[in-house]
C-alpha cells in the first residue's frame, strides 16, 4: 500500500461515523442520553451556526473530558455532538461540534458554550428525524 492509498484510508476511517448508512435518524448514535444538556447544545448552536435552521442533535462522547491545569485543578471539560441543520440552500448537514463549559469552582462548570466545529456532512434531509 502506498502512503497516498494509506492517508486516504485513514482519511476514509476518520469521517467514517458521518459517513455510515446505518446512522440512526442520520445522526451518529448517541453515547450519553442528557437531555436537559442536549437542549443547551442546541440553543447555543442556534447562534453559533446561524443562519441555519438547527433540526435535531445527538451527544457523541460518552462523558466530559476534564482538562486541569497542572496541580489537578479543573480548567474547563469538554463533550462533542452531532448537530444537524437545514441550511439555505434547502440542503443538510451535520456538523460534529465541541461544547465547553469553564471551571467555576470545585466541581463546578459555567454554561455550555460553543467550542468549535470539528467537520461536517451532507446528509439527505429525509433521514433526520426531529
Amino acid at each position: 500500500m502506498n502512503f497516498r492509498l494509506s492517508f486516504a484510508f485513514v482519511a476514509v476511517a476518520a469521517l467514517a461515523p458521518f459517513a455510515s448508512p446505518a446512522l440512526a435518524d442520520g445522526l451518529p448514535a448517541a453515547q450519553l442520553k442528557d437531555p436537559k444538556l442536549l437542549k443547551e447544545m442546541l440553543d447555543v448552536s442556534t447562534k453559533g451556526l446561524s443562519p441555519d435552521e438547527i433540526l435535531v442533535g445527538s451527544i457523541t462522547d460518552k462523558a466530559w473530558n476534564v482538562e486541569q491545569n497542572a496541580l489537578g485543578v479543573a480548567k474547563r471539560r469538554t463533550i462533542h455532538a452531532a448537530i444537524a441543520v437545514k441550511q439555505k440552500s434547502g440542503k443538510c448537514r451535520v456538523f460534529d461540534i465541541l461544547f465547553e463549559q469553564s471551571a467555576a469552582g470545585p466541581k463546578k462548570f459555567n454554561a455550555t458554550a460553543f467550542g468549535g466545529v470539528g467537520g461536517s456532512s451532507e446528509v439527505a434531509c429525509d433521514s433526520i428525524k426531529k
